[in-house]
């Protein structure tokens, strides 16, 4: 490697070293190209600290002998989907090759006015013309996750540029979809179950037509840099922005990196990307779901003054049809079945504007998460926005997300004087809105030419 490119990784040795995710199709990549050796992919791989991986695979390849090392490198990176990591060290380079890897997705960034007409033999698509809201099939936690519906491009075309009441979604992809994923902590409880919760939302997002990318276990500093990687990130040819965090949190909006520390809701979310502080989402709905608790408090539920439609105490037998993550739980029973908290530029828009919080609970009060089957949170997120994106606007699905979840008790695991009981819960997720307009997904699968390379 020449001493140019070993100056690039050196100056960014910082970031690949929190960002970079080191699996079996990178090694492969750079085994097959002869850079790295069979050795020296055994040494990277039995190291267990992310970090300490991430710095033995920088060093060895500042040290390999074949010019193009470099080069195969990013080709790995772009390969991998670590495309930011690949625009840090060449973005010019980088630019090339990821058009060139996404010309089969196809996810190119582009206008809807670019848009050709739909493939209709795309493997994969389901194409029906959008429900109305009052023939839309309700769904249910159990139901199986479909496929998103998509539009037709004449509907697609109608819609999806926005008016003075919806905000314009057409590009695609959508938009960046970052997933913060924090499991494994120095001092906290490991949070079973969020990785079940990472991959349905990374397969939502792609579904709904968002470029994604997912961070693993970041500290406090390493979730501040994403962020701002984020706002410094030109999102010019994007139409929005989602970014979702699933961590422990805590009381004032605190959310905790794996180090024991926390960042803010508003200090490192909100103001860093607000309209004012990055201008490329100026006017574009910044959506912002956190699976975290909020506080220490647990929400036992309450009875309405009218006791015909409520059992005092826990649910008699919940009712199968409505849930998909065991509802009712006894000292006997395995631990899958328990919870644990996840806790300790038009007319100068104003700066705070056009942002969505989705929380997974209330202010104060405590987040459940399942073992074994993840957030029942996520998997409602899931589900509706699988059933409805096409045809509701986001804060009508978040409504119903709630509804979901505050119709079902749940069981969570408590200490108290040394035993270990099962008490009934519940959660209310909470919404924060400050979108101008309605935020429609407007799912869509554009035909994009891509021109040979001459």
């Amino acid at each position: 490697m020449n001493r140019e490119h070993q100056k690039i990784l050196t100056s960014n040795l910082v970031q690949l070293t929190n960002d970079m995710v080191i699996d079996d199709v990178l090694i492969a990549h750079l085994e097959n190209n002869d850079i790295l050796t069979e050795s020296m992919a055994e040494e990277i791989m039995v190291k267990k600290v992310k970090a300490t991986r991430n710095r033995e695979l920088v060093t060895l390849l500042k040290k390999r002998g074949p010019a193009e090392a470099f080069t195969v490198f990013l080709d790995g990176l772009v390969s991998t989907k670590q495309y930011h990591l690949a625009r840090l060290l060449d973005r010019e380079a980088a630019e090339a090759k990821i058009a060139q890897h996404k010309a089969h997705g196809p996810q190119q960034c582009t206008s809807s006015g670019d848009l050709k007409q739909l493939d209709k033999k795309m493997e994969g698509a389901s194409i029906s013309e959008p429900l109305e809201e009052s023939t839309t099939k309700d769904v249910k936690l159990n139901d199986e996750t479909k496929e998103i519906t998509y539009l037709t491009e004449e509907t697609f075309q109608n819609k999806a540029n926005g008016d003075e009441d919806i905000y314009g979604n057409a590009s695609f992809p959508k938009g960046r979809a970052i997933i913060i994923n924090n499991v494994e902590f120095k001092t906290l409880p490991t949070r079973y179950g969020s990785n079940v919760d990472c991959k349905t939302l990374e397969k939502l997002f792609s579904d709904l037509g968002y470029d994604v990318m997912v961070y693993k276990d970041l500290t406090k500093q390493a979730m501040i840099d994403t962020i701002e990687a984020v706002r410094v990130y030109d999102h010019t040819c994007h139409s929005s922005f989602i970014l979702a965090i699933l961590s422990h949190g805590g009381e004032d909006g605190k959310i905790y990196g794996v180090d024991g520390d926390p960042i803010s809701i508003k200090e490192n979310i909100r103001d860093k990307l607000s309209n004012a502080n990055c201008s490329s989402l100026c006017d574009k709905p910044k959506i912002i779901i956190i699976q975290a608790c909020q506080g220490v408090k647990k929400d036992r539920g309450s009875r309405p003054e009218s006791a015909d439609s409520y059992t005092e105490g826990v649910d008699t037998k919940p009712d199968p049809e409505s849930e998909v993550l065991p509802a009712t739980c006894t000292a006997e029973a395995c631990t899958q079945d328990v919870y644990q908290q996840d806790g300790i530029p038009v007319n100068n828009p104003p700066e705070m504007a056009d942002f969505v919080f989705a929380i997974a609970t209330a202010e104060d009060y405590i987040s459940l998460r399942n073992k074994q089957y993840g957030s029942a949170y996520i998997k409602a997120i899931d589900k509706v926005f699988h059933f409805h994106a096409h045809s509701l606007d986001i804060l009508h699905m978040l409504t119903k997300v709630k509804r979901l979840i505050g119709d079902r008790h749940c069981t969570l695991e408590e200490s108290e004087g040394g035993a270990r009981i099962m008490s009934k819960v519940k959660q209310a997720p909470e919404t924060k809105t400050l979108l101008r307009r309605q935020f429609f997904f407007f799912p869509h699968k554009p035909y994009i030419q891509v021109k040979a390379a001459v």
